[in-house]
């Protein structure tokens, strides 16, 4: 799995680069600010389905995929300079897709839907990891069980589902609304900042 796995492997290939400061996970958060969405109830792994979607979009299609090809860096917009001017780097896309590709991990699923998985790095190890993309409920529900052999708890709200790591680290919150989109990140604030800046 992407929290575990991927950072441990991009390090052993030497393929983390420099370092940043300010943006450190911290506890669970409530729902992104950015879906306008509010917690109706909480549930365990094994308690709670993901929601039906209300969209007309079949539950294996893919959603809406973006016009303008989605980048690391166009999903963050005041988080971009601030890795730059505090020596952190984004892996490039190209290696963490065939990288999560190779390792069958779910989360290549948002290089799929059209999206992207960003790792920033502080050249030794992931200071953070976020991702966005157009994925449909099947796409979801592989990357809800990879999380959930993890530890991670859920929360189904009015418009979605927030998925909170165990503990703070590189990714800690996730964000699944039916057919429409999902994303992940190391914080709920930059979680909000590439929902804001996301196609669509």
């Amino acid at each position: 799995m992407i929290t575990r796995q991927i950072a441990a492997v991009l390090l052993a290939a030497g393929l983390l680069t420099t370092g940043l400061t300010g943006c450190m996970a911290g506890p669970p958060m409530p729902i992104p600010t950015g879906t306008g969405a509010s917690a109706s109830a909480s549930a365990s792994p094994s308690a709670s389905p993901t929601p039906t979607p209300t969209e007309e979009v079949g539950a294996d299609e893919p959603a809406q995929a973006p016009t303008a090809p989605v980048t690391c860096e166009s999903l963050v917009s005041t988080s971009l300079t601030t890795f730059t001017t505090g020596g952190l780097s984004i892996v490039d896309e190209a290696t963490t897709s065939a990288r999560l590709h190779n390792e069958g991990d779910p989360f290549a699923l948002f290089f799929d839907a059209g999206g992207a998985v960003c790792i920033v790095s502080t050249g030794y190890e992931a200071y953070g990891i976020y991702a966005w993309g157009p994925i449909n409920d099947a796409a979801w529900g592989s990357i809800r069980a990879a999380l959930f052999t993890e530890g991670w708890s859920e929360q189904i709200t009015d418009a979605g589902v927030q998925l909170t790591a165990p503990e703070p680290g590189p990714l800690s919150i996730c964000y699944y609304r039916p057919n429409q989109f999902g994303g992940c990140a190391s914080t709920l604030a930059l979680l909000d900042e590439v929902f804001a800046n996301a196609p669509g």
